[in-house]
């Protein structure tokens, strides 16, 4: 299979231009915009800004006169009102075989992959997503949804390995990094797992479970000060979290303060801990 442009963050259409019966006076520069516009429009469309992203929809159709854009338009329309399932049926009664261009077959499984995602069926998701990769391999995001599937599915180095393809293309850098980090995390790399979170921990100081993986990166490493650091970011964001309280209450067993770990723990109760319950009893033994 070709290897993606690394210099490409675009979907390079200027092959299906050239075959094109539309006449446009900058043929050679339009493969360029017409990429660039529809990724803008799948970002808008999946941070819910629905009309900017028709909007954008429309002008491509207006450009390509292409019978798929047209169809990406009404699923777009679609899903704003919830019918993913009636827009499934339909599209199961198309035959991808039948459309000659590949951006058309790649939008058509492009469309069933964010349907399945959107019903958190992430098997079916993925499928599509991969079909979708035999006509348009160098798309960003759809390499941000395998992850996000794989990750559901606690496939942490095939995920890895979805992310790293969609920093390829500089598409959602932090979010990509994050995740890729939480699998580092999960799969006991470590020192891979701080690198990508110290990377982006202040990009997301409102999100308390970057914050926590990040002390937990710091725990792991037994520096102690730089975790219960992270924990006081974390207790700012989500006071009611009760492992924020069992892991300090840990931290401060590991460092000898009796009386600080107690206090942690009794909060991680508070909050619903039953290892936190455990290590109190074992205490006041």
């Amino acid at each position: 299979m070709e290897q993606s442009n690394p210099e490409n963050n675009f979907i390079d259409f200027k092959e299906i231009l050239r075959n094109s019966k539309f006449l446009y006076p900058y043929k050679e520069q339009i493969g360029h915009y017409f990429g660039e516009q529809f990724l803008t429009a799948v970002n808008l469309f999946k941070e819910d800004k629905i009309e900017e992203s028709l909007l954008i929809f429309d002008s491509l159709y207006l450009i390509s006169k292409n019978f798929f854009i047209h169809h990406f338009i009404r699923l777009v329309e679609r899903i704003r009102i919830e019918e993913s399932e009636k827009l499934l049926k339909e599209l199961n009664q198309l035959d991808p075989n039948d459309f000659v261009e590949n951006l058309d077959k790649f939008l058509y499984h492009l469309s069933k992959a964010s349907l399945f995602f959107k019903q958190l069926d992430f098997d079916e998701c993925l499928e599509e997503c991969k079909s979708a990769t035999n006509y348009i391999i160098d798309f960003s995001p759809i390499y941000l949804m395998m992850g996000d599937c794989l990750m559901i599915r606690n496939n942490y180095q095939e995920a890895i390995e979805k992310y790293k393809k969609a920093l390829k293309g500089n598409y959602k850098i932090n979010n990509s990094k994050a995740n890729m980090a939480y699998a580092y995390l999960m799969l006991h790399k470590n020192w891979k797992a701080r690198k990508y979170f110290k990377q982006v921990v202040d990009e997301f100081p409102d999100n308390y479970k970057v914050q926590y993986y990040m002390a937990l990166c710091y725990l792991r490493k037994r520096q102690y000060k730089l975790a219960l650091k992270y924990l006081d970011r974390v207790e700012k964001i989500n006071s009611s979290f009760d492992g924020l309280y069992l892991t300090r209450g840990g931290i401060y067993l590991k460092l000898k303060q009796i009386e600080k770990a107690k206090e942690s723990l009794n909060k991680a109760v508070e909050f619903g801990s039953n290892n936190g319950l455990k290590i109190l009893e074992k205490l006041n033994k």
